[in-house]
């Protein structure tokens, strides 16, 4: 499988190449409008569940250095969280690598909060673990995909996925932004309804922008664009991403819930409870890997244009101007 891709987004800012059988060339822009009934009844681009899963689990195996990364800061996480004052295990810590905004609330907001509450001090902490997790996530993305494309992992891979730090720390820094003012403006504008919102992004988040690392790592996109294009990706034709996303979602709700011992209030976490927070960190990973893998599938296909309604807006404006002269 990695011997069949071609390598893109190199330090030149280049784009092009995907894993498929055609190239790139070959294949045309899939329309990623139209209703959503009629798009999820449409062939889809993407690869199987199964099969995204399989190179997923492939791609982790290539290089224990990104399982051992990820492990890492999972339990770097609480000892930097112990040293500041933390007196019971968190729970949430299962999804300290988790893609935003699940992630930015689970990890970023109720861990500081449990420590300090909702004070200054603790909007500090929140950031400074922001912006820690964007490197890591960003040399993590970059590792993950030389590791899908190559079967290895070396230098190139880690200094590309810096090189996107800048659109991975702004998908944090929103999606933290997002999940605060869910949390703590809209229910006191909006009362219960408020909190809805709340699942709406954490829901929203991942149907729409679980691609951002990627399209950012491999085209050297800018915030903006590399958004764009993840949402665009996301509203391909077929039902198969709506999956992928309904199954993360379910995925990191359970890893929270069932945490053995959860129940317990405890600094010294047991056996257990480290296994199942290192085996969730594991999930967390595979799952980084399966959107990773999904965007190499379908990023030559995605749409770069304006949207259609900007280029028919675009198409009559000259057609205005002419008319009035």
């Amino acid at each position: 499988m990695p011997d069949n891709r071609r390598r893109s987004g190199g330090f030149d800012g280049s784009q092009g190449g995907q894993s498929g059988k055609k190239p790139a060339e070959d294949q045309r822009p899939i329309p990623a409008g139209g209703r959503l009934s009629e798009r999820m009844r449409a062939p889809s681009p993407y690869p199987p569940l199964r099969t995204t899963l399989a190179r997923a689990v492939l791609a982790l195996g290539a290089s224990p250095w990104i399982l051992v990364i990820g492990l890492l800061f999972a339990g770097g996480l609480w000892l930097s969280m112990v040293a500041a004052g933390l007196e019971v295990f968190p729970r949430t810590l299962v999804e300290a690598l988790a893609l935003p905004p699940v992630s930015s609330f689970y990890a970023d907001w109720l861990i500081p909060a449990s420590i300090s509450g909702q004070s200054v001090g603790t909007l500090a902490v929140i950031v400074v673990i922001t912006v820690v997790r964007a490197v890591v996530w960003s040399v993590l993305a970059g590792m993950v995909l030389e590791a899908i494309e190559y079967g290895s992992v070396g230098l190139v891979g880690i200094l590309q996925g810096l090189r996107a730090f800048r659109t991975i720390l702004a998908l944090m820094l929103a999606s933290l932004f997002a999940i605060l003012a869910s949390i703590l403006v809209l229910p006191a504008i909006l009362g219960t309804i408020g909190l809805l919102v709340f699942t709406f992004v954490l829901a929203g988040g991942i149907y729409l922008f679980p691609f951002v690392p990627a399209a950012a790592i491999r085209g050297n996109l800018a915030p903006a664009e590399a958004f764009r294009r993840s949402a665009r990706a996301a509203r391909l034709p077929g039902s198969r991403h709506m999956v992928l996303a309904v199954l993360y979602f379910f995925v990191v709700l359970l890893l929270v819930a069932f945490v053995p011992g959860g129940s317990f209030v405890t600094a010294n976490p047991s056996v257990a409870q480290w296994l199942w927070n290192l085996g969730g960190t594991v999930v967390q990973l595979v799952f980084l890997a399966a959107f990773c893998e999904r965007w190499l599938a379908v990023e030559a296909i995605v749409p770069t244009g304006p949207a259609p309604r900007r280029q028919a807006q675009q198409r009559r404006q000259p057609a205005s101007r002419s008319r009035r002269r």
